[in-house]
């Protein structure tokens, strides 16, 4: 759902409302990395967005929510430190495309991405990925 209408109409009128938003952990969910960002519920009013804290996930939840993170992780340390690596080591760690493809294919995944949206990556990791 598209949540800038409410989310400005809130910010402008004060009338509060709970929309659903992707931010900087920072504590809001507790076993969850504090650098990582997680979706939470969020009290929209004329002060703005101020998300709410969730506490701890259940141990299963948490774990599950972990891998994730941490393939954003690694997807965001290829950008900054221009690592090609890094990208196809994220493609490996999520679960959906482990279970389907052997590593080869992740392999060939990632170069068919970057040969499909090449102009949009940093040169360096255009340059390195591509075959």
């Amino acid at each position: 759902m598209e949540y800038a209408p409410q989310i400005i109409h809130s910010m402008v009128t004060g009338t509060p409302r709970t929309v659903y938003g992707n931010v900087p952990n920072h504590g809001l969910i507790e076993n969850l990395p504090a650098h990582g960002v997680v979706e939470v519920p969020c009290l929209v009013d004329r002060s703005g967005v101020q998300p709410t804290r969730a506490g701890a996930l259940p141990p299963q939840l948490a774990a599950l929510n972990r891998t994730y993170l941490s393939m954003n992780d690694l997807v965001v340390r290829a950008a900054l430190e221009d690592e090609p690596r890094h990208i196809r080591h994220a493609a490996m760690t999520d679960p959906a495309t482990a279970a389907a493809l052997r590593v080869e294919q992740i392999w060939e995944l990632c170069d068919e991405m970057v040969r499909a949206h090449g102009e949009l990556l940093q040169p360096a990791l255009r340059a390195t990925l591509a075959i």
